[in-house]
């Protein structure tokens, strides 16, 4: 039996190709399967399968829901926006994304005269002259338009004495006596720190036990007697 679809298609040998011609002459009846094929073939490429899909019943069945009061939805909407901007403003959290943390200013200098005057230019704190002997030997010093950061050494141990300004709102328009005399002390892994403040600026001295820590925190405390915050 000859395969009429691949003498069609051109896919038979030479061989094969001699056969069927031969057959088509002599057999009306393979002639006859022949145009057969080629019938269909045509039939089909001017067919065309398209399956309707029924619009008037997917219409029925979808519903579009409405908004029966817009005002009701944009009232509710402007309500949600203008909570989430008291909420910003109230919690600081729109001024934290719009500022960018501060960089320190640093100087390695043990002359207490040029860290005063680096201090009177970069920062906003009120320094005044501050000379750390005999008590601890200056090193260096850091500051940023909020902070000042003095390393210092005292017997041969290295230490830090922080000055921070008081940014949030303060909970006294004037601190109370008792609060303004108290140090604050905390000790961990041996490692003291001591702590007091007034009522604008936060002092803080960290790095050393707290038996060596005390006689330089009495002592700073008073060197920095009066220091406040610079009018801006």
């Amino acid at each position: 039996m000859m395969d009429w679809q691949a003498y069609e298609a051109g896919l038979l040998s030479v061989e094969e190709t001699a056969r069927a011609e031969a057959m088509l002459a002599s057999d009306p009846k393979a002639q006859a399967e022949l145009d057969g094929l080629k019938r269909m073939k045509r039939l089909l490429e001017k067919t065309k399968y398209v399956e309707r899909v029924p619009l008037n019943s997917l219409k029925a069945k979808v519903r579009i829901p409405r908004v029966r009061n817009l005002r009701w939805v944009f009232t509710g909407s402007l309500a949600a926006v203008m909570a989430m901007l008291a909420w910003g403003y109230s919690t600081g959290f729109f001024a934290a994304l719009s500022s960018r943390p501060e960089k320190p200013l640093a100087l390695d200098s043990s002359d207490p005269r040029i860290s005063d005057s680096f201090l009177q230019k970069y920062c906003k704190i009120e320094a005044k002259p501050f000379n750390p002997l005999p008590l601890a030997t200056l090193q260096s010093v850091s500051c940023t338009r909020s902070w000042v950061k003095y390393v210092l050494q005292s017997q041969g141990k290295p230490f830090e004495f922080r000055i921070s300004v008081i940014e949030r709102k303060p909970l006294y328009s004037k601190l109370p006596d008792d609060l303004e005399r108290k140090f604050f002390v905390r000790e961990h892994d041996g490692i003291g720190r001591i702590g007091w403040r007034t009522e604008k600026l936060q002092f803080q001295i960290t790095g050393l036990n707290l038996e060596q820590t005390w006689p330089i925190a009495i002592g700073f405390r008073a060197k920095t007697a009066g220091w406040t915050t610079k009018t801006e």
